[in-house]
């Protein structure tokens, strides 16, 4: 049961991540952290993670090694349009918001440990 629940998480980021190949560089970097669901509504990017709550950790790991990193790599078409990076538990009601697309996500790489950061905390909300 464990390995179909996987397997139907990986296609659903799978089918989310062949529709561009920006949208695919999104999906192989968000990956490890098996997200539920990866959605974009309008400006928002919302990253549904099966965890029935999110950490600070958690939300910057996500940010940096996932969402970021993908921009990083890809460049800006990996965020196309986002303006805003929720990470959220599985019933979407409580996470946290990075108030920042792909303009603020290669500021961020530019940054050293501890700026980046503080630059995180700048641009967070509790969602």
């Amino acid at each position: 049961m464990k390995y179909l629940i996987f397997a139907m998480l990986f296609a659903g980021v799978s089918a989310f991540a062949e529709s561009d190949a920006g949208y695919k560089a999104l999906g192989d970097a968000l990956a490890p952290w098996a997200p539920e669901f990866i959605t974009i509504d309008g400006e928002q990017l919302k990253v549904i993670l099966s965890s029935q709550r999110i950490t600070q950790q958690m939300y910057s790991a996500v940010i940096k090694t996932g969402a970021c990193a993908a921009v990083w790599s890809f460049g800006g078409d990996a965020l196309p349009g986002v303006s805003n990076i929720a990470v959220v538990n599985s019933f979407a009601k409580q996470g946290y918001l990075f108030e920042g697309g792909a303009a603020e996500c290669t500021a961020l790489g530019k940054l050293s440990s501890d700026a980046s950061r503080i630059y995180m905390l700048e641009r967070t909300r509790v969602y």
